[in-house]
């Protein structure tokens, strides 16, 4: 008599990991929102859609914070600009576990072989798949679904701390901008 075949459902196995992961990512691109509307305060008086639009069109996050930060130091008093400085530190910090929720692969650890070892294996994201960190199919490093919560927190808080920093800047005389 055949055995029958165990069957697991996959997707129930990685519904945490992915569900997470869609809420770190929309919070973390809610960061880059928040740069962009600080972007458009210390451009002003030029037109906002113009300073959003070139804002965006920077694309990569490294280089829109050194664009950023340019423009700061010509228009923010000093404690505003070592507010501003700190935050984006914060940010930075956070970028490279977003460029691994980006890139990386939901798979299961340690690595399965079988169904019956899916079920007891933890969901989680693994480097791509024969890529120079996962070259064996056995990650040194692997992010978790409470890291990726965790993670989101941060995030939700730096968020925060970031709207904070705009509707101060946005109860600042606008003109104090561009004479410092």
């Amino acid at each position: 008599m055949t055995e029958k075949p165990i069957e697991i459902d996959v997707g129930a196995l990685t519904d945490e990991v992915h569900t997470r992961l869609g809420q770190a990512l929309a919070t973390f691109s809610n960061l880059e929102s928040q740069l962009a509307l600080i972007f458009g305060w210390l451009l002003y008086p030029a037109d906002q859609e113009t300073a959003l639009i070139a804002f965006d069109a920077i694309g990569l996050l490294q280089p829109k914070i050194r664009t950023l930060r340019a423009a700061a130091r010509h228009c923010l008093e000093t404690d505003d600009l070592k507010r501003l400085e700190a935050l984006l530190k914060r940010v930075s910090a956070r970028s490279d576990v977003r460029n691994k929720l980006a890139h990386w692969t939901v798979s299961f650890h340690p690595p399965v072989r079988s169904a019956a070892d899916a079920i007891n294996a933890e969901a989680r994201l693994v480097p791509p798949w024969f890529s120079a960190k996962n070259l064996r199919m056995a990650p040194d490093e692997t992010v978790t679904a409470k890291e990726i919560r965790d993670f989101t927190v941060a995030c939700g808080r730096l968020g925060n701390d970031l709207m904070q920093f705009v509707m101060h800047l946005q109860n600042r005389p606008r003109a104090a901008s561009a004479t410092k």
